[in-house]
């Protein structure tokens, strides 16, 4: 009985001793090896599977002269020869894509860069500004732009010491121009262009340190007084503030610390008056306010020794209150809430710190 033998996915029987009619099978398997095995003499050795590979095993490798591509018009020289569309192409570390190195014009190209020479300029590099150029030279000196030979403008330059040098375009005197000069003194220049020590003094100059206009003129401005009457003090920072004056017989308070001062009406000057619906109470007052009706008075603006009182003329608190309102964040007794009076007959005497009211 015939062995069969598998040759290129094709199986043929191979005759035994003494068997007949087999010459038909040992003709086709021989075809097969000549039309298909790999010849030491060389020529085409196709795989017919497109896309498969021929693969050695882990444990044999591959030895040759050279490997060529099979694009079109490859290197001829060298042991791997490829041509000018072909890519080598390594995994990156992360496994997410791949690396490739190809050509470009004339040099060899990494993923979309191309790769500099050694005989390159700096023109193949993308635009470089002064400051990156500066970030990888370690010893360079001061900051700022390139300067070049042609018009360069230099910025608060330490020239050193110059061993020569033509002052001609420099702007300002001369260098022949300049004298010796007495210590601590301004300088002005003589008639022919000399400089020269003034009598005045270094410290005298810097008297008028700061001026913007005529020393007149910024006199005024530092005058802030208007009107006959007003006075001055020291506002925020000391400079010169004006308080415009105040009514007849009104007397200046200070309100301590850095606060303004102010005019107030002094002690034995009240004034009595009987007002009708809400108002608002001012500081010596003595208000004789019907409780006919419920009313609202508010607090004037805490000012320290302020005071005014509040009296029920009529009798009826009890029913009419008088509620006491505040005029802002301060407080009554300690207290940050609006005060009702409501005793007939009562009265209230309010007097300030400067921050809060206090009822006597």
């Amino acid at each position: 009985m015939p062995t069969s033998a598998s040759f290129n996915g094709t199986t043929y029987n191979v005759p035994i001793l003494g068997e007949r009619n087999w010459g038909t099978n040992v003709s086709n398997l021989l075809i097969a090896i000549a039309g298909n095995a790999l010849s030491k003499n060389g020529g085409a050795f196709t795989i017919s599977a497109p896309g498969s590979d021929i693969n050695f095993g882990v444990n044999f490798g591959l030895v040759s002269k050279y490997f060529k591509s099979n694009s079109a018009s490859i290197a001829t020289t060298g042991i791997l020869r490829l041509a000018n569309t072909d890519l080598i192409a390594f995994r990156d570390a992360a496994n997410a894509s791949n690396l490739e190195i190809g050509v470009s014009a004339d040099r060899l190209r990494f993923g979309n860069e191309n790769v500099v020479l050694a005989n390159d300029t700096l023109s193949i590099f993308a635009a470089t500004t002064s400051l990156q150029l500066k970030n990888i030279i370690s010893d360079e000196t001061g900051s700022g732009a390139l300067v070049f030979a042609t018009s360069p403008t230099f910025v608060t330059p330490a020239l050193g010491t110059p061993a020569s040098g033509v002052m001609t375009n420099v702007t300002g005197l001369p260098l022949a121009g300049l004298v010796a000069t007495t210590a601590s003194r301004a300088l002005v220049s003589s008639a022919g262009g000399v400089i020269a020590p003034a009598t005045t003094t270094a410290a005298e100059i810097g008297f008028v340190n700061g001026v913007t206009s005529a020393i007149q003129t910024q006199l005024n401005a530092a005058r802030p007084m208007t009107t006959g009457g007003d006075v001055m003090y020291g506002g925020a920072s000391g400079l010169p503030t004006r308080l415009a004056n105040g009514s007849a017989g009104q007397v200046l308070q200070s309100n301590g610390t850095t606060l303004a001062p102010t005019w107030v009406t002094p002690a034995g000057g009240t004034t009595v008056s009987s007002p009708a619906g809400n108002f608002t109470a001012a500081n010596g007052n003595l208000y004789l306010a019907s409780s006919a009706a419920a009313r609202n008075i508010t607090l004037p603006a805490a000012v320290l020794g302020h005071t005014f009182t509040v009296k029920d003329s009529t009798g009826s608190a009890s029913t009419n209150n008088f509620t006491v309102v505040r005029a802002g964040s301060e407080q009554i007794e300690g207290v940050a809430a609006n005060k009702i009076l409501q005793t007939n007959w009562g009265s209230w005497t309010f007097v300030s710190n400067g921050t809060n009211w206090f009822i006597l």
